[in-house]
């Protein structure tokens, strides 16, 4: 049996004690395989947690492909384990042996396979909540996984990485596979309209690939996301709700985004976006949701993120309601002549949502 050598835990100054990050090793065909993994705020090992495999990009190695995300602020109130495993070194750099590096043999794939088995051996996962989202080479890889382990996964996501037409050609997963795939239009690294020279499919082929392998009936879902944060972006919604085993397809496209992970400043907020997909397969569906706003009047909430104290301007609302990720009433605060603001100390570091008359803002506590 393989065996897990911790490297040291990093205990995150100005957290809760018990959330921690852990570099850890995995010998693994050959080679000593690196990956670091999250225990988030409030893990006590008594239920089983999922599991969010995050695969980094070319020459993005997890230490940085961590903090891009943001996945641990989310996991913090979502309840979730993030896990960040490294590619190996190729001639290009560090690659994923995802098809789209000819000088790349890693036996990525079974890699992965076995860091699922290994995450159960150190925590209590929930195997039947194992997700995967790859961004760039990650996206392509993550891809291939569902093509060739889609038993071990539940549903996976990719981020301006689609598919290489090596892999595209052999693909027929036993089973229908949940896939959400985010892309920015002005994506300079990888075009969202593909590279027939280099074998990568586009964008909307990827999500043709997984509509046609789901089985997908009737005509998607089309709109538009609210234009609420001033960040020169817009965003397409096409939304296949109706696949075989209850699965979906969804496809967001960015206009003006390049090669980049939006966060809590944009439209979209890729990992929150993420989490909400994956979140309805292998678990009991979330029937609280918050949505972000449906008007174009949308108050000042600052600072975010926020440490203990904040405070709303253009409002009208004399309560605010505070939630989680998840959907639950967190804090109930008042807001009309409070110019002192409001504290939100409370709450344990994480993603929340301030509803106001109807209008969410989304917020980090840190």
């Amino acid at each position: 049996m393989n065996r897990i050598l911790l490297l040291f835990p990093l205990f995150l100054l100005g957290y809760v004690a018990d959330a921690q990050v852990f570099n850890a090793i995995l010998p693994h065909d050959g080679e000593t395989r690196e990956f670091i993994y999250y225990q988030p705020t409030g893990y006590d090992g008594s239920t089983p947690y999922p599991v969010v495999i995050a695969l980094h990009g070319l020459n993005n190695p997890p230490v940085d492909f961590m903090p891009r995300t943001d996945f641990n602020v989310v996991a913090d109130t979502a309840q979730f384990i993030p896990v960040y495993p490294a590619a190996l070194s190729s001639i290009i750099g560090t690659s994923w042996n995802s098809g789209t590096d000819p000088t790349q043999s890693a036996d990525d794939v079974g890699f992965i396979s076995a860091l699922i088995a290994k995450m159960d051996n150190l925590l209590n996962v929930d195997l039947d909540r194992i997700y995967i989202v790859g961004f760039s080479q990650g996206g392509f890889l993550t891809n291939r996984l569902a093509c060739e382990i889609p038993e071990q996964i539940a549903a996976i996501a990719s981020v301006a990485g689609t598919m290489h037409t090596s892999v595209r050609n052999n693909c027929s997963p036993s089973k229908p596979m949940p896939a959400l795939h985010c892309h920015g239009t002005s994506d300079n690294n990888v075009n969202i309209n593909g590279n027939f020279i280099l074998g990568l499919i586009s964008a909307q082929d990827l999500v043709d690939f997984w509509v046609d392998h789901n089985n997908c009936s009737g005509a998607p879902v089309v709109s538009t996301l609210p234009d609420t944060y001033p960040d020169g972006l817009t965003v397409d919604r096409t939304y296949y709700p109706t696949c075989d085993q209850q699965t979906e397809v969804d496809f967001y496209k960015v206009n003006g985004l390049d090669h980049e992970w939006t966060t809590t400043d944009n439209d979209i907020f890729y990992s929150e976006t993420i989490w909400r997909f994956f979140q309805k397969y292998g678990a009991p569906v979330m029937t609280t949701s918050m949505e972000e706003p449906l008007t174009s009047f949308v108050p000042a909430l600052f600072p975010n993120p926020v440490s203990d104290r904040m405070f709303v301007r253009n409002t009208s609302a004399e309560l605010g309601y505070i939630y989680d990720v998840n959907g639950r009433l967190m804090q109930t605060v008042e807001l009309p002549g409070r110019e002192e603001g409001f504290t939100v100390d409370r709450l344990i570091r994480g993603l929340y949502f301030l509803e106001l008359d109807g209008v969410c803002l989304r917020f980090i506590r840190k």
